[in-house]
């Protein structure tokens, strides 16, 4: 599953956002803005401030050892990668940036999230317009 934190886009109400395969559909699970609690979350100094979109990727590690065993892990970090690969190449084409961020506190966004106790946030994609004035700053995650 994936969760998305959306702010400033036009068109759509601040919130997060769950999307789930099965149906494909992004659907409203909380109103207004949540970027501080983003930010918090952050053990890289992170400001989301200035985005539009935070995808956060919920995994169930229990239930992917399960299915697949103890690759499953692996398996499940590969995908995740993979779907920031995509989002960022597909975000690439509007003039959109996507920074895949691991550095966060899961704790933190497991709370946010209110995700059940076998539930993880096991990958971070940070999605905007505007890229980052300063070029440091742009590559601290």
């Amino acid at each position: 599953d994936a969760t998305a934190h959306q702010s400033a886009m036009h068109c759509v109400e601040d919130g997060i956002y769950e999307y789930q395969q099965t149906d494909e559909q992004l659907r409203m699970c909380r109103k207004g803005s949540h970027l501080a609690a983003l930010e918090r979350a952050s053990s890289a100094n992170l400001q989301v401030s200035g985005t539009n979109l935070v995808w956060l990727l919920v995994v169930d590690f229990p239930r992917v050892v399960e299915r697949l065993g103890a690759r499953g892990i692996r398996l499940a970090h590969i995908e995740m990668g993979w779907i920031a690969q995509g989002l960022g190449c597909s975000l690439t084409v509007d003039g959109l940036f996507a920074r895949p961020c691991r550095a966060f506190r899961e704790p933190l966004l497991d709370d946010l999230l209110h995700l059940a106790p076998s539930e993880t946030v096991g990958y971070q994609i940070v999605c905007g317009r505007d890229r980052c004035h300063d070029v440091l700053s742009d590559l601290r995650c």
